[in-house]
């Protein structure tokens, strides 16, 4: 196996559920897709992965920094070729990815790019733009085999090419209704991404010019003083539409409608009001992110319970959890050479 495509795998920690276990195989199957995509294809040079950045929030006609908040964040790497120095952004998502589609044209306002150029500039280098990495999430899933596919399965101990472990070999044998084992719906998806790679994976460079990072510098600062202002006049106005966001309610809208309090049972403090960020010196509420100020931009009503009040109704969510275990696995394909 290629190297970084086993450091990808290694990245991936071990399941502790039957369902975990079907996480882990979506991730995997997507990855052993994405090496075979894009291993070789173009000649990037990684500086870095996984990189944390604080930088001031900068009046623009000053030149003064806010002293009240600074903006953090994450770059999921820092990469670079013909001497030309980007970040690399990656993304999943359930959307078409088509080059030239509604998911690609929507970036030239996207503020998270605008956001983390304009954090690169502060810290002092001008980059040339964003590698922005797109993986899209399978639309098959784990199936039950009939009665051909299972004798072949049981003659031949394979499974698209693939030979089965004893273990899912077994399971799959003592299952009455012949239904995919993780490892075997691995395979089977690992197959489709090779298959369909312009389904599963696009890239893009994305640009800003100067006055479009200048104008978002801007718009930080307001976005800032506006935070400030909520806090300090106690703010805390809803936007009922954004209740049910993402095809979900929202996980306060209880609180909202007054049908729970934030010290009732379902709720739980959280250790830090920003999970994405591991080397912090404080609580963390100086900070703003770019999850953050879209909370506030979206709710300010959810951005006093998630960033004020520190608490939160959901465990780590499905979406949260997958998006987790890509990001590990990505970083670890990045960072490790083809010849190591």
């Amino acid at each position: 196996m290629d190297p970084k495509l086993a450091a990808a795998y290694a990245a991936i920690p071990p399941p502790d559920s039957d369902h975990a276990a079907f996480r882990v195989a979506v991730a995997r199957g997507l990855m052993c897709g994405y090496h075979a995509r894009w291993c070789g294809d173009e000649d990037w040079t990684v500086g870095a992965v996984e990189k944390e950045f604080r930088v001031p929030i900068v009046n623009p006609h000053t030149s003064r920094p806010y002293r009240h908040f600074s903006h953090a964040g994450k770059f999921d790497g820092l990469v670079s070729r013909d001497g030309d120095a980007y970040l690399l952004e990656h993304k999943s998502c359930a959307e078409d990815i088509t080059a030239g589609g509604p998911y690609w044209r929507r970036l030239a306002l996207d503020t998270q790019i605008s956001g983390y150029l304009l954090a690169s500039w502060l810290l002092g280098q001008k980059l040339r733009g964003v590698l922005y990495d797109v993986i899209r999430k399978p639309e098959i899933r784990p199936k039950k085999l009939g009665l051909k596919e299972t004798v072949e399965i049981r003659s031949t101990g394979q499974y698209f090419d693939r030979p089965l472990s004893s273990l899912s070999y077994h399971a799959f044998a003592l299952d009455p209704e012949h239904r995919e084992t993780p490892e075997m719906f691995e395979a089977r998806l690992a197959q489709d991404t090779v298959a369909r790679p312009a389904w599963y994976f696009g890239r893009q460079i994305i640009t800003r010019l100067d006055k479009e990072i200048l104008l978002y510098a801007e718009e930080l600062w307001h976005t800032a003083r506006e935070i400030r202002r909520s806090l300090t006049e106690d703010d805390r106005r809803r936007n009922d539409k954004a209740c049910f966001a993402y095809h979900r309610p929202c996980e306060y809208l209880d609180l909202c409608a007054g049908h729970a309090r934030p010290e009732n049972g379902r709720f739980r403090s959280l250790p830090t009001i920003h999970p994405e960020l591991e080397d912090l010196d404080h609580d963390g509420t100086k900070l703003l992110t770019h999850t953050r100020l879209a909370t506030f931009i979206t709710c300010r009503r959810k951005h006093h319970y998630r960033y004020v009040l520190g608490i939160s109704a959901f465990e780590e969510s499905e979406p949260l959890a997958f998006g987790r275990l890509l990001h590990a696995a990505l970083a670890a394909w990045w960072e490790t050479p083809s010849d190591a």
